[in-house]
């Protein structure tokens, strides 16, 4: 395992998040120790998804997710992943997401408190 809060495991997202974009999502990933990989193996240690996928079809019809199951890939929502972190980051207060929960633009500012 690695050094950082995320361990050196190997994260794989899918779909589209509530609180926060993918881009942002992917970044905190690879800055915080995790292996960022772009499709589900048997090397993926967890799969997070979004609610829906791009073309608003569920999350559970997409590639990752139904790979994630035949590979035996842990499957995490957006919210468990967070509960995840507060664990990983040793610290109960830890949020990932976007500051107004209701701003879905692209503009809105994404933040991690609590974070490394």
């Amino acid at each position: 395992m690695g050094k950082g809060p995320l361990g050196g495991l190997a994260y794989c997202c899918s779909g589209v998040f509530e609180n926060i974009t993918r881009e942002k999502l992917e970044y905190f990933i690879k800055t915080n120790d995790g292996k960022l990989m772009s499709s589900v193996s048997s090397r993926t240690n967890y799969l997070i998804v979004g609610k829906l996928l791009d073309d608003n079809r569920p999350v559970t019809e997409g590639g990752k997710y139904k790979a994630a199951l035949r590979c035996g890939t842990k499957i995490m929502t957006e919210r468990e992943f967070e509960f995840f972190c507060r664990e990983r980051f040793e610290n109960p207060d830890f949020i990932l997401g976007r500051k107004t929960k209701k701003d879905t633009t692209e503009q809105a500012a994404d933040y991690f408190c609590g974070g490394a």
